[in-house]
């Protein structure tokens, strides 16, 4: 019996740049296959290749035995090919069903058929989930557009299905709950390709694990066959140099005071009300420190990053380097602090811009990139260059546009472009998510280098763990309301039992810049 799918000698060029190096690979049916590798390895890229978006420069594809060309994602849905990307495919405005009818019907939406209807309930009695189908997704929590994806893309495809960093988004709980559904598709005959960065997550769900490594195939096993060691070594080629934990117990002046109460709250949307409310947050970051945000998906930490960026009002008091700030006027601010956006290219980025000009974006009118509003084009590449040397962008010209990078790349060019400039106050919102071991890595020195040289930082993260690496004191996020917790005199456990809202009166949700305090 052939199997399912068989790549052969597959290259992939880009210009000068070689994504792929004769990929060769045999995917049996029913099984997980753990697709792993640094950002910029080719992973993306090889995936591409199989839901019809990128077309290989040499190499054969069989399907079932038979040699293909998936030249669109059309015949790649012909084939059973379902991909779920790590930045959702959805129009927030249109519903879940109408987004499948989009898809379906080419995009055109004519109506949603009996059939989809049946399909999607299907699927969705299956898995065992339960998914809000009327309200547009733009309303739902993440969880749930990825859950409206996955079905989209087994209704779609149905055999081979793709998932790009599933996790990334998720709480530990959510990524449980989906490692599980992905079993289950496993056990009735559908084939997964994953790819993740969780090297734990992967060795518990996966049949084989697959690691390549600039554009090769470095190894192919069983899951149970080979340790995380041996993964990352295989990933990177060497140990990862995780940096040292060194917590500070002094901190200087505050950089950012908050003060905000609300007791109607900001929501809009009762469909999701919590991921929009903010009913208490006092807040206050001081040069030298990392204060660290963290909470179970959908308590508040958007609100809380709009509070911060000016995207929604303060009703109470914030305050940045000791000057009362108005909502218009962080505005303002935003172009002298760092900002590592949650959603890097939608927030982060100009995809269709080069490396070049997303590295100035906030600093092109200021010495020495222009004078008398003329860019100065030589400083700007010599500052560019050093950059893209400092922070280990990898990219073969700075004309390259943002989107041709792999999405460690892209975190590392929003680095470079905030923490280039050297603010004293950093927000960061999930500064690792999606990244692989080696860049998360790279990501947390250089939060620290510059806590180290003074810069206060507010670090909202959904991954416990990094939260609690990096963090010198540590607030829970709970039903909209702010609490300081003795981090890090307390455990990890009691951290986790408090993000869950069990025995948050010992917490005092009004403490403002001071200690732990018993109510």
């Amino acid at each position: 019996m052939p199997p399912l799918l068989e790549l052969k000698e597959i290259t992939k060029r880009f210009g000068n740049l070689e994504a792929l190096k004769n990929v060769t690979l045999r995917v049996d049916q029913g099984q997980i296959y753990g697709v792993l590798g640094e950002n910029g390895a080719g992973k993306s890229t090889l995936m591409h290749i199989l839901a019809g978006t990128v077309a290989p420069t040499s190499g054969d594809i069989r399907f079932d035995g038979r040699k293909v060309i998936i030249s669109s994602p059309r015949k790649a849905f012909n084939l059973g090919v379902g991909m779920v990307y790590q930045h959702f495919k959805l129009v927030g405005k249109h519903s879940g069903l109408e987004n499948l009818a989009l898809f379906m019907a080419g995009g055109w939406l004519r109506g949603i058929s009996s059939g989809l209807r049946q399909s999607v309930t299907k699927w969705t009695e299956e898995l065992d989930w339960e998914i809000d189908w009327q309200t547009p997704v733009e309303r739902l929590s993440v969880s749930q557009q990825q859950r409206i994806e996955i079905i989209k893309a087994l209704c779609l495809g149905g055999r081979l299905l793709i998932l790009d960093e599933p996790t990334a988004a998720l709480t530990p709980a959510q990524g449980n709950a989906l490692m599980a559904a992905v079993r289950r598709l496993a056990q009735r005959g559908i084939t997964v390709l994953l790819i993740s960065h969780k090297l734990a997550e992967v060795k518990n769900t996966c049949d084989r694990l697959l690691v390549l490594r600039r554009g090769r195939v470095i190894r192919e096993d069983a899951a149970r066959d080979v340790s995380t060691s041996d993964i990352i070594s295989a990933m990177i080629g060497q140990d990862v140099a995780w940096p040292s934990v060194n917590r500070r117990s002094t901190r200087g002046a505050p950089v950012l005071d908050l003060i905000h109460e609300d007791a109607k709250g900001t929501a809009n949307h009762p469909a999701n009300a919590q991921a929009h409310q903010l009913l208490q947050a006092n807040l206050q970051v001081c040069r030298g420190e990392i204060v660290g945000v963290c909470g179970v998906e959908g308590n508040g930490q958007e609100a809380l990053a709009g509070l911060l960026t000016g995207d929604i009002a303060v009703r109470g008091r914030l305050t940045i380097n000791g000057e009362p700030v108005g909502r218009h006027d962080l505005r303002h601010h935003l172009r002298s602090m760092g900002l590592i956006p949650a959603d890097r290219q939608r927030d982060g980025l100009i995809l269709t811009w080069p490396l070049n000009y997303n590295l100035v974006l906030k600093t092109h009118a200021s010495p020495p990139h222009s004078k008398w509003g003329i860019l100065r084009y030589r400083q700007l590449r010599l500052r560019n260059t050093a950059l893209v040397r400092a922070f280990d962008i990898r990219a073969h010209s700075l004309e390259v546009p943002a989107a041709a990078l792999s999405g460690g790349n892209q975190q590392k060019l929003i680095l470079a472009r905030e923490l280039g400039m050297e603010p004293n106050f950093i927000l960061a919102m999930n500064p690792t998510r999606g990244l692989d071991v080696g860049a998360a890595a790279f990501v947390m020195r250089q939060m620290f280098q510059a806590r180290d040289r003074g810069a206060g930082i507010a670090l909202i993260h959904d991954d416990l763990d990094e939260v609690l690496q990096m963090s010198d004191r540590l607030y829970i996020l709970f039903g909209g309301r702010l609490y300081l917790t003795p981090w890090p005199q307390a455990t990890r456990d009691e951290i986790g039992t408090w993000m869950l809202g069990e025995n948050l009166p010992q917490l005092r949700s009004h403490s403002h810049g001071g200690g732990f305090a018993a109510k």
